[in-house]
């Protein structure tokens, strides 16, 4: 079974950080973790309508990030822990060049 990790996301994802495709995560993580994919899950929940019709949301839903990396080198203990995620794109180009 896998193991999940909470982690919020700790800088803008559409923009890139030090002109890499990567964006931050802030989270405590241990040796090993790197390679894991990175997955925004929403689960949408109990809401109301305009006319205060209780509802349930739909499914969960799940949408692959990236692939994490490990913590950022600038981090030391003291300070926040903030996780390297290379994004969905570069990871889909560096596999297809050995599929291609």
């Amino acid at each position: 079974m896998p193991i999940w990790k909470l982690a919020s996301i700790a800088s803008e994802p559409l923009v890139d950080a030090y002109d890499l495709p990567i964006f931050y995560i802030d989270t405590g993580t241990k040796e090993g973790m790197s390679g894991s994919p990175v997955l925004l899950y929403s689960n949408p929940g109990i809401y109301r309508t305009k006319n205060h019709t209780t509802c349930m949301g739909g499914a969960p839903v799940s949408h692959f990030l990236g692939i994490y990396s490990g913590l950022d080198l600038c981090s030391n203990e003291e300070e926040a822990r903030l996780g390297v995620v290379w994004k969905e794109d570069v990871i889909i180009k560096t596999v297809s060049l050995f599929f291609d």
